[in-house]
């Protein structure tokens, strides 16, 4: 670069200004390469990598693949950004040579604390390959007290989005127990309180009637047949009937409450009404 520009300036420009025009030209230089290069990872992984991706994982679900290009765009972005900070370093004098040199690559990870980050990025690996869950799973993350939708997998850190609406970006050395809530049928436990003058026989027709009309009704939601247990004892010597469903997942909030108001109406048309109640005369 310093000889390319003694060719094209006046002899009078001292050693001082071309070393200083020098700099900031190849550090421009660096830079316009650098968001060059960014740009051209993003239209890779947008488009032509993403095309195929679909044909090498083409037995794999959406999610998987979307999980997949974020995990190596991540990593694709790093290395783009270890080489820009390698090189602008060096433009700056730093001996980064002599410096790797004397402690070893791994003295200077550990000297920088980047233990952390190793740890980040070799489980972020062993989520992708165990394929414990993707993009768009519902997942708990019991030792962290987290439970939320996987929005992005990366190689350092792993997003998520809870119920409330708060987004937690978890490190992934933090991640060392998942329940997977997406990989299984969810269970809806609906237990309705028995009154000690209640019509016993009548209770048990209504709820029987009521739960084939669910089934019938959420059939595409179900995925096998009601259990009605019958009794089982509550808490303060109170019994409740217990039916279970088990539905896809992710339908499982809004049945419950579906499947709860279905029972107590039938249960009114039929004069019979919940204990301790607000709708007790």
């Amino acid at each position: 670069m310093k000889q390319w520009i003694n060719q094209f300036l006046r002899q009078e420009w001292d050693e001082l200004a071309v070393d200083g025009l020098s700099f900031f030209l190849s550090f421009i230089f660096m830079t316009a390469l650098f968001i060059l290069a960014s740009k051209l990872l993003d239209l890779i992984f947008d488009n032509r990598f993403n095309s195929r991706l679909k044909v090498i994982t083409k037995n794999s679900s959406p999610q998987r693949m979307k999980t997949i290009n974020n995990l190596l765009r991540n990593a694709a972005n790093y290395a783009l950004y270890f080489i820009y900070a390698y090189a602008i370093l060096k433009l700056f004098g730093f001996p980064i040579e002599t410096l790797v040199a004397s402690a070893g690559i791994a003295g200077v990870a550990f000297g920088l604390g980047a233990q952390n980050f190793v740890k980040d990025v070799i489980n972020g690996f062993f989520i992708i390959l165990e394929h414990q869950f993707e993009v768009g799973d519902l997942v708990e993350i019991p030792q962290e007290g987290i439970t939320g939708t996987i929005i992005s997998t990366g190689i350092r850190t792993t997003t998520l989005k809870a119920a409330t609406g708060d987004t937690y970006f978890v490190p992934n050395s933090y991640i060392a127990i998942v329940n997977n809530q997406s990989r299984q049928a969810m269970r809806i436990v609906i237990d309705l309180p028995l009154d000690d003058d209640m019509d016993l026989s009548l209770f048990k027709s209504v709820v029987q009637k009521t739960t084939d009309d669910i089934q019938k009704d959420f059939s595409d939601s179900l995925t096998q047949e009601p259990a009605i247990t019958g009794m089982i004892r509550g808490e303060h010597q109170t019994f409740l009937y217990r039916i279970t469903f088990y539905v896809l997942n992710g339908e499982q909030y809004q049945l419950n409450s579906e499947f709860y108001e279905r029972y107590f109406l039938a249960l009114q048309e039929n004069d019979i009404q919940f204990p301790i109640s607000t709708f007790t005369p």
